[in-house]
């Protein structure tokens, strides 16, 4: 696991606000910025999976995340990719690229 892997436990806690990171999914110049293939070449990896689901890592959603502004005001921001399943609504990994 890479020091910057952070898995999520299989869990139904939202580890971030699902309103924040739709938002991050839905900005189209945050994604533009950050190349998925790239991503999926750095830390794709074969044990990550859907925990609810066990859908494997190359089926599940990734996208560039980045928390919200107050977050970095209050020194406790945090950037990077997310994988998420759609199916079972469930983040999840993050691989953080900044932190604050």
């Amino acid at each position: 696991m890479a020091e910057n892997d952070f898995p999520f436990p299989n869990d139904d806690k939202e580890h971030f606000p699902w309103e924040d990171v739709n938002n991050s999914r839905k900005d189209k110049r945050l994604q533009k910025r950050h190349s998925v293939t790239e991503a999926k070449a750095l830390y794709m990896t074969k044990d990550i999976y859907c925990p609810g689901c066990n859908k494997p890592v190359d089926e599940l959603e990734w996208f560039y995340f980045s928390s919200l502004k107050w977050t970095w005001q209050n020194l406790c921001g945090s950037e990077g990719w997310m994988v998420v399943c759609d199916e079972c609504n469930k983040q999840v990994n993050y691989f953080a690229i900044v932190i604050n």
